[in-house]
């Protein structure tokens, strides 16, 4: 019997329903079947890639394709329309929206206003929007609370993807927003910081006793082998191999046997180590007060290096103080190296226990935690509230105030405002004056600094020695106070050490906020702290020697004790 047709009917822009879009050669031309043809046609459908093709019982008829046709598809329950290239989804009749996008054009930077379009579960599949805010915000919070942020890290490290003290390839990095979180809760100013390593062979370099027994200043506890490992290495030229039977093995440290250890009850000290094992939740820290036990997380495993930490307060009542890597389960195999346990919640990079005074200033010869810059913190602005604070310079048109709402420490910050198309900055360039320019060639600084800023990529530091400028990583407009810190080689040739902070991009109207600003020799990032100012002569008592103290000094076993200005200080003495 004849096919009767409609010719007018296959004009139309909306078409009716084809069977599928995705077959190239046709099948079994079933009388009223359609099919949309993909590419490349072939058989009856050689040269009809694109068009609709309709069975007829014995063979073909086709509807050319053409900007604007739209059918239904029904093996992917869809809508189709043809845009004059290709069939792209539609969705014109409140169907799901979840193909649509595949159509739409990408916008690779969104802005916090931009919005997206779901479907709600909680609201029976209503449509709601979402802007990108809602997005970065949600991912935040999530990531936030998987992401763990230490001391180690600093906003430069968190750029360049890379930490000299931490293993790149295996290290979570954390947003900046949390680093500055952590290093709020973990750095303090109030004396409770003291990167002295209180631990005699961290590094497990000294093997005097042999190879294949406990390490010097270390004991080897329960069963078990230990070893000098030179392959499996953190830093250094060994490291410390631990294979464990059975029981599980053991190797210890006691510091309460040292001179400060009654110094140490009801203090915080952080317990740190690089860890390397092949199975998870076998090798981690821990340490014993003989009133409670503190752990480390444990090693995930993996054969890599990673950063296992215990912050703890020793009890006042406390009657040991015992350091142990802990090797558990049977035969397991894991490698230490680098440990530092040092006084206050911060974690540090490795550096040997001092051996006595005459040593310390190797020791620390690449640290200075002493602030260079006058007036970091804005506390100071003789001149009056609207120019620039005291010891600093501002940009030409620049407009700055003291400010005593948004604050990072303090009582004031500096808000600093550009005029249209123009930069921004405050900047201290006579920090080299006070040794002279000689002393800081080839030196290296780190400059940190507190940002407040609402637009993004727009505020950085900048030291320039005269030969070469370097710029932090930007603050990213999140309306938040973020750490920015950069670490800077001075040149062999340097002419000048001077510091600026500011919106260096010339643009919009932008109001920033500083505060808190260190500038410090060596690579670490301190917490904030004043410059010092020089005690006038006569106000410092005298160091007696090891033990004793000046009158109104009361004396403790292994410290110093000085008088400054009438309040008692001690000293490590070793």
């Amino acid at each position: 019997m004849a096919t009767k047709k409609v010719p007018t009917l296959e004009n139309y822009q909306f078409q009716p329903s084809v069977k599928d879009k995705d077959l190239s050669a046709p099948p079994a031309a079933t009388k009223g079947h359609r099919y949309i043809v993909a590419a490349t046609g072939s058989g009856d459908w050689t040269g009809h890639t694109g068009d609709i093709a309709i069975g007829n019982g014995s063979g073909w008829d086709f509807v050319t394709k053409a900007e604007g046709l739209i059918t239904w598809v029904e093996d992917e329950n869809l809508y189709y329309y043809f845009d004059g290239s290709n069939w792209i989804v539609s969705n014109p009749f409140n169907k799901t929206i979840s193909g649509e996008i595949i159509g739409l054009t990408d916008k690779p930077t969104p802005l916090d206003a931009d919005v997206a379009l779901i479907e709600s579960v909680a609201d029976t599949n209503a449509k709601r929007k979402l802007t990108w805010l809602n997005i970065k915000n949600t991912l935040k919070t999530y990531f936030d609370g998987i992401y763990k942020a230490t001391f180690a890290y600093t906003a430069e490290d968190v750029a360049n993807k890379e930490n000299t003290t931490i293993d790149t390839s295996t290290t979570k990095y954390p947003t900046v927003n949390l680093l500055k979180t952590g290093i709020d809760a973990r750095v303090k100013n109030d004396g409770t910081v003291n990167p002295t390593n209180l631990l005699l062979n961290g590094d497990f370099e000294n093997w005097s006793a042999g190879t294949s027994v406990a390490p010097d200043g270390w004991t080897l506890v329960l069963g078990g082998s230990v070893a000098r490992e030179s392959s499996i290495v953190k830093r250094g030229t060994y490291s410390c191999k631990m294979i464990s039977d059975a029981d599980g093995n053991y190797l210890t440290q006691e510091l309460n046997t040292q001179s400060w250890f009654v110094y140490s009850k009801g203090r915080k000290y952080t317990f740190s180590c690089q860890v390397y094992a092949s199975d998870a939740s076998s090798a981690r820290i821990s340490v014993d007060d003989n009133i409670s036990n503190y752990y480390s997380s444990y090693h995930t495993g993996g054969s890599t290096w990673e950063l296992l930490s215990v912050t703890f307060t020793v009890n006042a009542s406390a009657g040991n103080f015992l350091i142990t890597f802990r090797n558990e389960g049977n035969t397991k195999t894991a490698y230490f190296d680098g440990a530092m346990c040092v006084e206050g919640e911060s974690i540090f990079a490795f550096c040997e226990k001092p051996l006595s005074v005459d040593k310390l200033s190797d020791t620390f010869k690449n640290i200075n935690p002493t602030n260079l810059l006058s007036n970091g913190d804005f506390e100071n602005w003789s001149a009056g509230t609207t120019v620039a604070p005291d010891g600093w310079d501002k940009g030409t048109n620049t407009t700055i105030a003291r400010e005593a709402t948004t604050i990072k420490i303090g009582t004031y910050s500096a808000k600093l405002t550009n005029l249209i198309s123009d930069i921004s900055y405050i900047e201290q360039a006579n920090i080299a004056t006070p040794k002279g320019i000689a002393y800081w060639k080839g030196r290296t600084v780190t400059f940190s600094c507190w940002i407040y800023a609402t637009v993004a990529s727009r505020v950085k530091l900048r030291i320039d020695d005269g030969i070469t400028s370097s710029y932090s990583t930007a603050h990213t407009g999140d309306s938040t106070w973020q750490l920015l810190t950069l670490t800077k080689t001075l040149s062999g040739s340097a002419a000048k050490l001077e510091l600026l902070i500011g919106d260096l991009t010339a643009g919009s109207i932008h109001s920033f906020y500083v505060d808190g600003a260190m500038l410090v020799e060596g690579e670490s990032t301190f917490a904030f702290s004043e410059r010092i100012t020089p005690i006038p002569l006569g106000t410092a008592a005298a160091v007696l020697t090891a033990n004793k103290g000046p009158a109104g000094c009361t004396a403790v076993t292994g410290w110093i004790a000085i008088n400054i200005a009438g309040v008692q200080r001690f000293i490590p003495y070793w």
